[in-house]
């Protein structure tokens, strides 16, 4: 069943929506926080939508599984668009290379925080 939505407008002018259903609650499964938990990343993953946007924590789960292909130095955890894109496109040509498809359109959402597209990059990223 639908839990009560309403949306209220915050002192920023940001809005928030309460009351979303469990269908819009994309969460991780237990399965991917353990293997994520097991990798020792220097931050931990609560919100995939906000904590994989900069790519940081992306290039350091490739730097465990490719540490003389990636050094974790040389990607930048920062919120700065110009800085996320070139993570992002860092990122991009190294899984090119490992034949795994990271299209433009899809780190681009991610980097814009877009709705379930991280989490849905993660579920792939661990098969």
């Amino acid at each position: 069943s639908d839990v009560y939505k309403r949306q209220t407008q915050s002192t920023w002018g940001i809005y928030i929506q309460f009351g979303k259903t469990k269908q819009e609650m994309t969460t991780l499964n237990r399965e991917i926080i353990k293997w994520l938990d097991g990798l020792d990343l220097a931050y931990s993953v609560r919100n995939p939508r906000r904590d994989l946007a900069n790519g940081f924590i992306v290039a350091e789960i490739l730097s465990r599984y490719f540490p003389r292909r990636i050094n974790i130095y040389s990607f930048y955890n920062d919120l700065k668009l110009e800085r996320k894109v070139d993570n992002w496109e860092r990122i991009q040509k190294l899984l090119s290379t490992e034949a795994f498809n990271v299209p433009k359109e899809e780190y681009e959402q991610i980097l814009h925080m877009a709705p379930e597209v991280a989490t849905q990059f993660l579920k792939r990223l661990y098969e």
